[in-house]
Formats: C-alpha cells, structure tokens, sequence
C-alpha cells in the first residue's frame, strides 16, 4: 500500500501556530523563448516558468554524490558551466537525434521508455561529441580570453544583472537510508533559472543537475554506476539531513531553502499547504530554480515527481506551471510508475502500461537526454530530475524483477525491538513483528533495489550524454533524497515521518569543477542547503533571498578553516482522521497509515520539533512533542548510534534547559537567525529576542520540574 499521501476521507489538522499558513493565490508568466529559436516539437516546448523538480542549467559543472535509499524519490541536479557555442539545436525539433544508450524502443514516440534501440543508426543531423566552437572537454570558446575556473564564477549574477552562462550544469540527487523513490530532478532534484541574458565570454559557465538519491550509502545498494560516476569522482556527505522526514515538506526545503515553519509546507495534504494556492503564490516565485531563470538566465528543465499534491483540480491541475521552469514534465500526484499523467508544459500526457512507451523511469530519461541533445548552446542550463523510484508501489522494469532474491532489509540493533520510553506511536507498534510482517517488509525492501537499478541506468546516460558533448568536467551534479525510510526499527512497518536517523538522515554526493575525487565530509548539511549552494555558484548575491541554508560551496572547493553549523531543526505536523480509522476502530480519532495489526504510522499529535546537534563535545538530538504529555526524547548518539535508549530523565538538566531554548530560538528562526552558533559553539550566546523574531512569543513549554514526569 502506498504510504505517502493518505486516504481521501482523511483531513489534515489545522496547522499550529508555529506553521502559519501563507496566503492564498498564484499565477506566473510564461518564459518567452529567444527570437531567434524555431518553436520547438510538441515534446520539449516552452513551459511557464514557474516550477521546480528538474532542472537543467546550461552551465556545465556536476555535482553528486550518492548517500543511500529512501522512501521517495532520487534527485539529479545538474549544474554547468561553458562557453556556448555558435549552433543552436531548438528542444524537441523534427529531427530527434537517436542515443544507444537512452533505453528508448525502436520507432517509440519521443520521451518514451523501455527497451534498448541498440539496432538504431546515427542520425544524420546528429550532432557530434565535440561541440562547435569548444574544443576538448575544457567549454572554452575558441579565441575567447582566459576566463575564471573553478567554483563561485563570480559576475554571473551580480548585482541582480541578468548574465548567460556558457554551458553550465548541474546534478544533484537525494540520499536516503532504505531504497525508496529515486527521482531526479523531481522529488528532490530540480534545477531551472531565468531569461535571457548578455554573454560574458571570459567567464566559463556551470551546469547543476540534481538527482534524488536514497538514504543507504552507496556501498550498500544496487547503484554502483551512481557511486562510480558520483561518488568516487567527487564528494560524499556523511551527515546530510532532511529538516522534515515526508516528501512534500522536504521538497518544499529543497526548492525554497528554508525550514518549514517559513514554507509552511507541513505535510503531504493541500490542507497543509503541499502545492496549495498559497503555496503556489507566495513561495513558487521566490524558489532557487524561479531566481536561476528570472535573475540569472537559465534555461532549466524538470522531469518527475514535483509535490504530492501537484495537479489537483483544487490547486489549477496540471496546466498549472510552476515558475522558474523553461520545460516542464512533471508527474500528477504522487508516485506512480505505469498508468500516470504527466503536465507536459501545462498540458496533460497520460500513459499506459505498455514498458517499451510507459515506464516512468525511462521516460524521464529520454525526456532528459532530449533536453541535453536540443537545448540552446547560448544560455546556461540547470536540470531536475525527480524520479518516484524506490517509492511505492516499488515496480521494477521488466529485466530487473528478479534482482536482488537474497537481500532482507536490514537486521541492526534496533530491529524488532519495542520503542520503550518513546512516543506513545511508537510504543504502539507490536514486538515482536509477527513472521508475516517480517517477510512483507523484506519483500518492500528488495523491490525498492529492484527499481533503483533503471535509476542507476538514468545516471549513467546522462553522465554519459554529458561526457559525449564535452560538458562533463564542467557540470556540477548532485545526488540526493528527500527523506529516510524505516524497515522493521522499532517493529514499525515501512515508511517514514519520525524523528530518528533512519528517516531523517539521506545520502548526499556532489561531483564538479574544482571538486577531488573520492573524498568523505563529516560536516552537518540539510537540503536547505541545495538552492544557496546553486545560487552561490551561479554568482547570485544569497544577501537578497530569504533562504535559511547555507552555500556548501567552501565545502566543496575544500576551503579550510570554515565557520560551518553545528546543529539544525527537525519538525513535522502530524496527520490523521477525524475519526477513527475504519481498518483500526478500536484505536480512536486521529490516527492514519494504519497497516492490517494496526500498528499506525502516524497521528495528530505525531507532531514534533528537534534540534539535533553535531559537535566536538555532543552528538546529541532533543526533541519535543506538541501533545498533552509534555513529551521530551534525547539522545546521545555517541554512545547510542541507534537512538534505542531515551536519555530524557537522565541527561544534564543544564543541558535540557539550553536545548529547550535553542529549539524555541530555531523555530522562530528565519534567514540569517537560522545561521547563529549552536549551543556548543565557542560563540553561542543566548538572546532571547531571537526567539521572537519570525512568528511571535512562543512561550517555553515546560520547566525542568515538568521533565520528571517524563
């Protein structure tokens, strides 16, 4: 059963006043092509700018770097940057050049997927490896003055000039702990920047492509072509983290940068602002893809999965288009792999079951190849590639379903053990796990493998299209997820939503310009960090946005010396029915994800805020319930990697009362207050006036006498 998303009986809980909905409204303008392209074929044409999942930047730098499985989706963004050339091929022409390797079945329609065209010949009008006017793989324009290289091009986009970027781009993908929806440029990757704009020849342009990845390293899952090409030519983030453990939440922080008590994205549902009106006239405009197109003019792409709500009758279907986005592909609703729709620049595709035409996986591959094989040479390109995969209903390609036989999910230290003082949701789930149960999640578990394999396939075209066209060694790409998944820890059924590593820690990989290969970071990165990141490479000023991360460009460049974060928040609003649920009456009101022994993986009150601290002296998480029981759950993570023991009663009280404030300080936080040294670092100060500049006093939930009844 799919486990995003919830039953169309339910209802979401009106948000608390810490997730103030936004206003309603939204509309955007369409991105008007250059005069002098021919109006493309009905595949690729332009599309409202208003997006993000996919983006393709013309600038031609990758960064990834593959971190694991999750329950969503994978993302590939992609970066470059390059000096264009002097052809310009229009997106989706007549003329589609044929790609051996895009998986896409003889005489099959543009975009579709399936099985190999290996017996197809070169295409007349192809255009060869070498692109016209460059020379090797360097992207610079023959007689062109040396030009900067490197990461953080300056002059881009500064001082708001809208600057054409060579040919730059830029991968990035999502990292989860189990394997779940790999998705590039959709779930979590995406990519996309603005109009037109003046040629600055002695500056090299960046590519981004942002893939999702899965929250298992990538030396533990079936993607060894993502690691070869990803991460062991770049850099794998060992700490990369999600601020909200579910899809919708999490994607929000991706395109926006910020935590979602400041998108207000606070579930899955429309009631929670998941691809809302609100959603789509206060925040879809000011997303990194959105700033990309309109300040610093990219041609940007997205394919896949966008937000779980994306496409709904109530929220403008699927001829709404999100703006910031050239060329749009987006899928309706959540993840699906036969028998979908897709918004193909605002106008409805649907497709079968037919795997040649239909699978989804392939599809958004060839779609992607084709923006690569056709995209202008004279503007800087940003990609998002959002693929489903590993999510449910987790169906794999016809080749690759029987992969993977001997491969259980999982047996750590926390497997089918009871949750003991923790939240009551999970001291609810029954241990231990009955054999059935036990066999259901092993079976989820390899089938998620199972689908990432065709996610695997996608990286390796793509990486390879870039490679053909000498763009490669100037494209960042990223690789990531937007969320963990769980499979049996603390007997609970597969999914996600909880506060514990296993859902909220992803893989993260970078590769690109100026990045060594096969190197580890242990320093805490959060997916709000993606959009500064892009941002900051393509020259524009992160002083005009709002966003609450950070550039991990002095990260990437390997820059020493650098004053980085040591803590960050998780939070998330539960869901549930306001009534009982049918399959589990005996429950009561406000539970949902209900599983046949009505073990339930989420709740009203599932609704909780967490700082979760990295430094020299604590590895430590501090969390907070908003429920009747004032609940509290702490963790060292030193001496309990696996978060079984809550050290709540027993922990400093000294401690418990700088968290408390710390996470009220961090949950009023926006922009630059988000930024302030943890309570560990050297500069920390207390200020009690960060704690009411964003959305009012919240008053302190409890006292240290209130923690013994813990």
């Amino acid at each position: 059963m799919p486990l995003t998303g919830r039953p169309a009986s339910s209802r979401s809980r009106p948000a608390s006043s810490r997730f103030r909905p936004a206003l309603p409204g939204g509309a955007g303008r369409w991105a008007a092509p250059p005069a002098h392209v021919t109006p493309p074929a009905p595949l690729l044409t332009p599309v409202i700018c208003r997006g993000r999942a996919v983006l393709c930047c013309r600038l031609r730098c990758a960064l990834g770097r593959s971190g694991g499985l999750s329950d969503v989706g994978a993302f590939l963004l992609s970066f470059r940057l390059s000096v264009p050339s002097q052809r310009h091929v229009p997106l989706g022409a007549a003329h589609r050049v044929p790609v051996a390797a895009a998986g896409r079945a003889v005489g099959a329609e543009p975009g579709a997927g399936g099985a190999t065209e290996a017996q197809r010949g070169a295409h007349p009008h192809r255009r060869s490896g070498r692109v016209p006017g460059r020379h090797g793989t360097g992207g610079r324009r023959e007689g062109a003055a040396e030009g900067r290289s490197g990461l953080g091009v300056g002059g881009l986009c500064e001082r708001g000039r809208v600057v054409r970027a060579w040919g730059a781009h830029l991968e990035v993908g999502s990292g989860r702990t189990d394997p779940v929806g790999a998705s590039l440029c959709g779930a979590v990757s995406w990519a996309g920047w603005m109009d037109g704009m003046g040629l600055l020849p002695a500056l090299p342009l960046r590519s981004y492509w942002l893939v999702p990845l899965t929250s298992v390293p990538l030396s533990q899952t079936p993607m060894k072509k993502t690691n070869a090409l990803i991460a062991q030519m770049g850099v794998t983030f060992l700490n990369a983290y999600v601020p909200s453990a579910l899809c919708c939440p999490s994607r929000a922080s991706i395109l926006t940068g910020k935590y979602p008590h400041n998108h207000h994205v606070v579930n899955n549902t429309l009631e929670g602002n998941c691809s809302s009106k609100s959603w789509q006239k206060i925040q879809e405009p000011n997303t990194f893809p959105a700033l990309l197109k309109s300040m610093c003019g990219y041609q940007t792409f997205f394919a896949g999965k966008y937000l779980n709500e994306y496409g709904a009758e109530d929220a403008g279907g699927v001829s709404h288009v999100p703006p910031g986005w050239s060329f749009w592909y987006a899928l309706e609703k959540n993840s699906k792999y036969y028998n979908y729709t897709l918004s193909v620049n605002g106008k409805a595709r649907r497709h079968g079951e037919n795997y040649s035409v239909d699978y989804l996986t392939d599809v958004l591959a060839n779609m992607s190849l084709d923006f690569l094989e056709y995209k202008s040479n004279f503007e800087p390109f940003f990609m998002m590639i959002s693929t489903p995969a590993p999510h449910s209903p987790w169906t794999a390609a016809p080749q690759y379903k029987n992969s993977f036989q001997n491969v259980s999910a999982p047996r750590n230290s926390n497997f089918n053990i009871h949750g003991k003082n923790k939240h009551w949701l999970i001291r609810q789930a029954k241990t231990p796990m009955t054999n059935s149960s036990i066999q259901f999640l092993d079976d989820a578990y390899r089938k998620r493998w199972q689908t990432l394999l065709s996610v695997d396939d996608l990286v390796e075209k793509l990486v390879k299209k870039l490679e053909v066209h000498g763009e490669l060694d100037n494209t960042y790409i990223f690789y990531t997820s937007d969320n963990g998944f769980h499979t049996g820890q603390f007997s609970l059924p597969i999914d996600k939503r909880q506060l514990y590593e296993f859902d909220i820690k992803v893989p993260l990989l970078v590769r690109g310009p100026g990045i060594k290969p096969n190197q580890t970071n242990k320093m805490l990165v959060a997916n709000i960090d993606l959009g500064p990141t892009i941002l900051d490479i393509a020259g524009y000023d992160l002083n005009k946005t709002q966003m609450d991360g950070m550039s991990l460009l002095p990260l990437l460049r390997g820059d020493k010396n650098v004053t980085w974060r040591s803590d960050f928040l998780v939070e998330y609003q539960g869901e549930g029915y306001n009534g009982s649920d049918p399959t589990c009456p005996g429950l009561g009101p406000g539970v949902t994800h209900c599983f046949p022994d009505c073990v339930c993986e989420d709740s009203y009150n599932n609704t909780y805020a967490c700082v979760r601290t990295m430094s020299t002296s604590w590895d430590l998480q501090y969390c907070e319930f908003d429920d009747r029981e004032v609940f509290v759950e702490v963790y060292n993570l030193t001496a309990d990697p696996h978060q079984i023991n809550n050290i709540a009663k027993t922990i400093d009280q000294e401690i418990l009362e700088k968290m408390n404030y710390r996470l009220m300080m961090l949950q009023s936080c926006s922009g630059a207050t988000c930024r302030t040294p943890g309570v560990f670092d050297p500069g920390y100060r207390f200020d009690p006036r960060l704690m009411f500049s964003n959305h009012g006093v919240r008053a302190r939930r409890f006292s240290t006498r209130s923690l013994s009844s813990i």
